[in-house]
């Protein structure tokens, strides 16, 4: 019988890139290649698969009327690689795509009672067993307000309900808890502004936990199951990605990719388990459970109803052939500036408040952000100006909007934020919250 449709099987491993002990083969290099295995599966949408072979033939002139046989001048790998984004379990995913994780933020969710004064960003509360919450930021998601609190020493209280008393800062005395999460990790990936090969951490990007002379896992090893065969990809580097999602459809993570070559054989599919978090459908970001804000700060945003929305990021990879190389290309390098795009359809037109911002040339924020239950997955557009906003020409009209990002003079998430610090202080930042508190940047 034939593969069942279902069991569409990939794997993905990030490559060890620290100096010194066990580190991956660089670019074309020979050594042990990452070994695909356990928990490294995830199901995939859609795969490009093969090698792209260039050939020249030969134009002279013969006594025929027919060309010779073409001559191979270069083989190159360049796939999309579509999947579904979910709320946990794509945290390497994430850092390999975006360039750059920063420190992790331990948090506890609560649902309080409404607030007579409500806390500002920074106010310490106390539980019943004196552990001691700092305030972050108010969510509100579906009608219900969740309470982000940074829980530093990654305990909660041990009761769903209770008081938490104010110790400093600025809100009411006592607020009284229904209920609240188990300790939660919340990631915030950046673009890495410097470079995106193998190639040693600048001293200007480290994070507690690097070294000069450490390297960066940047390039990934990606399997994909067929059947009888099985197919890999190392020295993958990601060229291209962006989220998307449309009505009645589920948020897709669309991704494009490099790699040095492929290689087909028994790399030992059978093993590539996938972790829980990627397995669960509810765990899979849904349209209806998505919140779409711009406005011109963070304190002035405006809540939309969209059709669909995408947000695209370009990575711009020096992708060329040399003597050194030979019939490969040579490892692609980072060179030029992103290529970041926002578009944005409202299911009516009601306003002229989008073509006025565009008419101004309005600097404005946005966000884009999902919640299930205590997880949140949001992308955060910094600063940029709208390139298009006006109806459609339909009977009943939509509106477009193109948000097209630019490099931010200062941190425009500053209050919502809260609690971080910005390495790399790009045009667009993610964050998610889950229940994984591995660091990818770590995992080799």
């Amino acid at each position: 019988m034939g593969s069942v449709k279902i069991l569409q099987t990939g794997a993905f491993q990030l490559e060890a890139g620290q100096a010194g002990g066990a580190q991956s083969p660089g670019w074309g290099e020979s050594g042990s290649e990452e070994v695909l295995g356990a928990n490294d599966g995830f199901p995939w949408i859609s795969f490009g698969r093969g090698n792209s072979v260039n050939h020249t033939q030969d134009q002279s002139i013969t006594s025929q009327a027919f060309k010779d046989v073409p001559r191979l001048t270069g083989i190159n790998v360049e796939q999309p690689l579509d999947a579904y984004m979910r709320f946990d379990g794509l945290g390497d995913f994430l850092y390999w795509m975006w360039g750059f994780e920063n420190s992790i933020v331990s948090v506890g969710v609560f649902v309080v009672d409404t607030p007579t004064i409500e806390p500002v960003a920074g106010a310490v509360y106390q539980d019943t067993d004196t552990n001691e919450y700092t305030f972050l930021r108010k969510e509100t998601s579906s009608g219900t307000d969740y309470w982000v609190f940074r829980v530093d020493d990654s305990v909660v209280p041990t009761l769903q309900t209770g008081d938490l008393t104010r110790q400093s800062g600025t809100g009411d005395d006592t607020l009284t808890m229904s209920a609240h999460s188990v300790v939660m990790y919340e990631h915030l990936y950046e673009l890495d502004s410097y470079s995106r090969h193998f190639v040693d951490y600048l001293t200007a990007e480290q994070i507690t936990g690097w070294s000069s002379g450490d390297k960066k896992n940047r390039m990934a090893t990606i399997g994909l199951k067929m059947s009888t065969q099985d197919f890999r990809y190392k020295n993958a580097m990601c060229k291209k990605f962006g989220f998307k999602s449309s009505s009645g459809n589920f948020w897709e993570l669309a991704t494009e990719f490099l790699a040095y070559a492929e290689e087909r054989g028994d790399f030992s599919s059978s093993s590539w388990t996938t972790k829980t978090q990627r397995q669960s459908s509810d765990n899979i970001i849904a349209h209806h459970q998505t919140a779409v804000e711009v406005g011109a700060s963070e304190s002035t945003l405006v809540e939309l109803g969209v059709t669909d929305f995408s947000v695209d990021v370009g990575i711009p990879l020096q992708v060329k052939q040399d003597t050194v190389s030979g019939l490969y290309m040579a490892e692609p390098i980072f060179e030029g500036k992103y290529d970041i795009s926002a578009p944005i359809t409202l299911c009516r037109y009601s306003a002229d408040t989008y073509q006025d911002y565009r008419d101004a040339w309005t600097t404005m924020v946005g966000r884009i952000s999902a919640t299930y239950g205590y997880y949140m997955s949001e992308i955060l557009l910094e600063e940029g100006k709208l390139t298009t906003a006006g109806p459609d020409d339909g009977d009943v009209a939509q509106e477009l909007l193109t948000y097209v990002p630019g490099d931010p003079q200062s941190n425009n998430w500053s209050s919502w934020l809260y609690g971080n610090t910005l390495i790399q202080n790009g045009p667009v930042l993610m964050r998610v919250r889950n229940l994984d508190s591995q660091n990818s940047m770590f995992l080799i």
